[in-house]
């Protein structure tokens, strides 16, 4: 699987990371917009998203983990080398509270009952039931490296429990892939919306959403090796937003509660901006280390980007944004 995004959650839109998505801030009451043209979803259809969103981004980070854990110690052929340990950290009730908060997150949204979103359901079905796989299989793991049951079947069962994390670890990757597209779709029609909504005014709710979304487009161009005209679309982004702080000097927000938030989301635009220039450059020298440790970055940037960006979304909801 490659880097994760993180997805927005609702209230207009929150957003989400590993490969991130986005979401928006949770949308409770009248405040969201009813469904519409240009992208909009029902209030229910926002709920549901910022649900399954949630229960998403908890799969990412300790399940992820756990597996990356799991190939770098286990031996493929079940028998460590002799005098060598396996050592597996005990991720299990990490993990353990991550699937409990997706399947949880997951349960909500599919109460919601919103007709619009029903192709979601499956797809969080199949990566609960992969990453359960996933878990049961590491602890067993563990429990066999620990026990030194391979010095009595010769890593018999090392080698099994292998090729069964294998498997696993390939179907729970690809679940994760697929509810990523399958929000990815939703989230960028609903940014769309947003972002003309915003349009006119052109303040800070306009360019963090604007910003996010060429800076979420780069970092699909990167995957597809298209990176070099969507750095271009970046780069208008960034001077668009670069100059219209400049105008708007102390006020950047319509409350000053706000600006210090803010100020620290400009900061992770301009980092994420030199990082993407940086890969830029690397990609005519055609290192392959360095673009990998490059594009890692922008990754995290993305992430960072995407986790003030629903904190923006917060103060919008309270007006002062």
């Amino acid at each position: 699987m490659e880097s994760c995004l993180l997805h927005l959650r609702t209230s207009n839109l929150k957003t989400t990371a590993l490969w991130v998505t986005l979401i928006g801030s949770l949308c409770l009451g009248g405040g969201c917009k009813k469904s519409g043209a240009g992208g909009q979803m029902s209030d229910k259809g926002k709920q549901a998203r910022s649900m399954y969103a949630k229960g998403y981004n908890a799969l990412l980070d300790d399940p992820n983990t756990m597996v990356k854990d799991f190939f770098s110690n286990v031996p493929p052929q079940g028998l460590p080398k002799e005098g060598a340990r396996v050592h597996l950290f005990p991720r299990g009730s990490l993990t353990e509270s991550d699937i409990k908060e997706a399947r949880e997150a997951f349960g909500q949204a599919k109460e919601i009952d919103a007709d619009e979103l029903s192709h979601l359901a499956p797809l969080a079905d199949k990566a609960l039931t992969s990453i359960d796989k996933v878990l049961a299989t590491f602890k067993a793991t563990k429990n066999y490296y620990t026990a030194e049951d391979f010095k009595d079947d010769k890593g018999a069962k090392g080698k099994k429990l292998y090729g069964e994390m294998k498997q696993a670890a390939a179907a729970f990757h690809k679940a994760l892939d697929q509810m990523s597209g399958a929000l990815s779709k939703l989230e960028d029609a609903q940014t769309l919306a947003e972002i003309k909504e915003h349009e006119e005014d052109k303040a800070a709710s306009y360019w963090f959403r604007f910003y996010n979304f060429k800076a979420k487009q780069a970092l699909a161009a990167m995957r597809k090796g298209r990176f070099p005209k969507a750095f271009t679309e970046l780069e208008t982004a960034y001077n668009g937003l670069t100059k219209w702080k400049a105008a708007a000097g102390e006020g950047l927000t319509k409350k000053p509660a706000a600006a210090g938030a803010f100020k620290s989301y400009l900061n992770m635009t301009d980092q994420f901006y030199s990082h993407s220039k940086k890969f830029k450059r690397l990609l005519g020298e055609g290192d392959a280390k360095k673009l990998r440790r490059e594009s890692t970055q922008l990754v995290s940037w993305y992430n960072n980007l995407v986790n003030m960006g629903n904190a923006l979304f917060d103060l919008e909801a309270q007006g002062l944004l």
